[in-house]
This record gives C-alpha cells, sequence and structure tokens, in this order.
C-alpha cells in the first residue's frame, strides 16, 4: 500500500489495521493453507469491543479486540467450550497483544500484528502447550510456507526490518547501525547491501532519498521440539521504501 503524502498515509494505515482486524480466522492470508476451524462466531461488547471465538479439535481460541488493538488470546480446551464476552474458568493466555489470529497448521497458531505498516511482526503458538515458540518481523500478508514434519517446525518467509535510516542515503552506515541495534544478525554484518539495491523501489514510489528503508531478506528457520530456532538459509537482500 502506498502512500506519498501524510495525510494519505494515515489513511492508508488505517484501511490496513481494519482490514487485518476483520479479516476471518483461517481466511487472512493467501501464503500458508491453513487448516479450517470447526466454527466461528463473533459477540459484540460495549463500545466498539469485539470478541471472537474459534473453535479447532479439543479447544477453542478466544480473541477480544478494541478497534486497533487487541488483548492476548486465550486458550480454553475441550471440544465446545461457550463463546463468552469474558474469559472463563480454565483459560490459558497466550502471548499474542495486539495481534489476530491468521490461522491454524497442525498443533500450530500463526498470529499476525493487527498494524501492517511495513513489517509488522508475526507470533506461533503450540497450542497444545499455549507456549510461544517463535516470534519475528514478516514482509509482506504472510508466511511463504510452514513445513511441519515429526517434531519439527520449519518456516519459510520474507523478513523485514524497518529501519530508522535510509539504505539509499548511506548504505554502509544505515547497515551498521541496524546490526548494532540487533535488528540485523551479526554474522551478516559484512553483508552491507549496495546503496543500488533501493533505487527501482524508490523511484517507483517516487520517494526521496533520506526516506528510512524497509530491509528485507528471504529465511527459513527451523524450530525444533525443544524449541530452538535455527536459522538453515538467507535469501539476496532487498530494499525498498518505508510507505
Amino acid at each position: 500500500m502506498r502512500c506519498a503524502r501524510q495525510a494519505v498515509r494515515a489513511a492508508c494505515l488505517g484501511a490496513a489495521i481494519l482490514a487485518a482486524s476483520i479479516a476471518p480466522p483461517g481466511m487472512a492470508n493467501p501464503g500458508v493453507r491453513y487448516e479450517p476451524p470447526l466454527d466461528t462466531r463473533k459477540l459484540a461488547d460495549r463500545g466498539d469491543v469485539e470478541v471472537r471465538c474459534t473453535w479447532h479439535p479439543g479447544y477453542m481460541i478466544r480473541e477480544r479486540m478494541e478497534g486497533p488493538t487487541s488483548e492476548a488470546a486465550t486458550l480454553v480446551r475441550g471440544e465446545r467450550p461457550p463463546c463468552t464476552t469474558r474469559a472463563g474458568q480454565g483459560a490459558v493466555a497466550l502471548d499474542t497483544a495486539e495481534h489476530f489470529l491468521a490461522g491454524r497448521r497442525g498443533p500450530y497458531l500463526v498470529f499476525h500484528a493487527l498494524s501492517p505498516h511495513g513489517s509488522s511482526s508475526f507470533v506461533i503458538i503450540d497450542a497444545r502447550s499455549g507456549r510461544k515458540v517463535y516470534a519475528d518481523m514478516l514482509f509482506g500478508m504472510d508466511l511463504a510456507r510452514l513445513d511441519i514434519e515429526d517434531a519439527r517446525l520449519t518456516m519459510h518467509y520474507l523478513r523485514g526490518v524497518n529501519a530508522p535510516c535510509s539504505i539509499l542515503a548511506a548504505a554502509a552506515t544505515c547497515w551498521k547501525r541496524l546490526v548494532a541495534e540487533g535488528a540485523i544478525p551479526t554474522s551478516m554484518a559484512a553483508q552491507a547491501p549496495d546503496a543500488a539495491i533501493c533505487a527501482a523501489s524508490y523511484t517507483a514510489d517516487n520517494s526521496p532519498a533520506d526516506n528510512p528503508s524497509i530491509v528485507t531478506y528471504e529465511v527459513a528457520v527451523e524450530v525444533s521440539a525443544q524449541g530452538k530456532a535455527t536459522t538453515l538459509r538467507r535469501g539476496p537482500i532487498g530494499c525498498r521504501p518505508m510507505p
């Protein structure tokens, strides 16, 4: 979503938030083929608060959203727990505040940030334990692939970093700052890109050279049964202006 002017930029962000907030579970994004829920339901609470309930075999996910914000979702075990405006007894709070449920794949639940401005965060929850097993920043609407084999989870996605500086204006300095701040792994410190990789996208967006950049690169990450994440592959570095 491209917004050239500040006023339009705010409107675009609001529209993106709204689009994310109304997307139904399992249908939010086109990347991963999520397993459809058994059922879904929405309840209106006071003001503009909405409660969403999504049933999967053996449990229900309850989300409570107020405009562009959301509380931590809760997991309630059982074949058909009731959907209520308040979390009931036995509900397990998940580490998903400000995210919405995108879908389920096997025992894993994928949550995406409600505010998809530039790159945005995603969280993966193991529904068996209610524990967060992985979180990172994503550019685009969804993971490209999510594979499950034995106890291993492997994800393929376009990682995105919202830089506070411009790669086009000062590639080496900006890259060094991203590494120092932990946004880029130290193992990539020597891979500062050439500013030229930004030129086409900045020109297409009619964006000034000092506009902060979004740095992207494809990654494949494996998460073990113990929750240890290992990066298997990193792809070429890309660059585009912040909207």
